[in-house]
């Protein structure tokens, strides 16, 4: 599956992140349960960052 959205991606077992077209993270869920897992997802995001304004 490809989103931008972190819930739903928070149902997978793993996440690949890019940015400009390389990628930049991976995480998996492993054993962790669902939430802790989307809150470790929201961190990356928080880590890459997004356009800047123009």
């Amino acid at each position: 599956m490809v989103t931008h959205d972190a819930l739903s991606a928070s149902y997978g077992e793993r996440v690949l992140f890019l940015k400009d077209g390389r990628m930049f993270n991976e995480i998996r869920k492993g054993e962790k349960a669902r939430d802790i897992f989307y809150h470790e997802i929201l961190g990356v995001l928080s880590l890459l960052g997004g356009e800047k304004p123009c």
